[in-house]
Order: structure tokens, then C-alpha cells, then sequence
């Protein structure tokens, strides 16, 4: 996980770097889910730049940014898969010394 944050944060400077550290961008969440395409970007370069050159930084961070929320999620889903996954439960119930009846209760 830490090697996907500095990544992320590597390529951000590196556009920062290219606009004199002046950009800010602000990302929020739209509609009803939250996954990288239901987001909105709005971003300021700071300065005054050609049409041409925002566009294309629009585009670089929000790639950046839409990666890393896929990368973020992936990570996080196959965690969930893993930690719910029957080997991982009975190894947890077996561990605990738990028993249980066949209609699901504790003894």
C-alpha cells in the first residue's frame, strides 16, 4: 500500500513541479456510489497557462488520481476476500477454542 501512495505522490510533484507548485485541485464524490468514476475534479493551475496546458494537466491528475483510488480499492477488496474467506474464518473459530451447535449457537 505504501509503495502505490508514493507513487501516486511521485507523479503528483512531478506535475506540480511542471506548473511551479502552484496547482490545487479539489476531488468530491458524486452520485450514489464511491468509486473512481464518480468523481468530480475541478483544478486551478495557479497561474495563467494556455488552454492546451490545462487540459492536459486536468487529464494527468486526474489519471493520477483515478488510479490511485483504483489501486486503493483493489488493494482494500482483495483484503476483505481474504480476511472473509472460509480458511481464515475456521482457522479464527479454531484458534478462539469456539464450539457451536448445529443451529449456530455457542456452547
Amino acid at each position: 500500500m505504501q509503495t502505490i501512495l508514493l507513487a501516486a505522490g511521485e507523479r503528483l510533484q512531478a506535475i506540480q513541479r511542471s506548473f511551479f507548485y502552484g496547482v490545487t485541485a479539489t476531488v468530491k464524490q458524486s452520485g450514489r456510489y464511491s468509486h473512481s468514476n464518480c468523481t468530480d475534479f475541478s483544478v486551478d493551475p495557479g497561474e495563467m497557462f494556455e488552454y492546451s496546458d490545462i487540459i492536459d494537466l486536468e487529464d494527468d491528475i486526474k489519471s493520477v488520481l483515478r488510479g490511485l483510488m483504483d489501486d486503493l480499492y483493489n488493494g482494500l477488496e482483495s483484503e476483505h476476500d481474504y480476511l472473509t474467506s472460509d480458511s481464515v474464518i475456521d482457522e479464527y473459530l479454531q484458534d478462539g477454542d469456539w464450539q457451536f451447535l448445529e443451529s449456530g449457537d455457542m456452547y
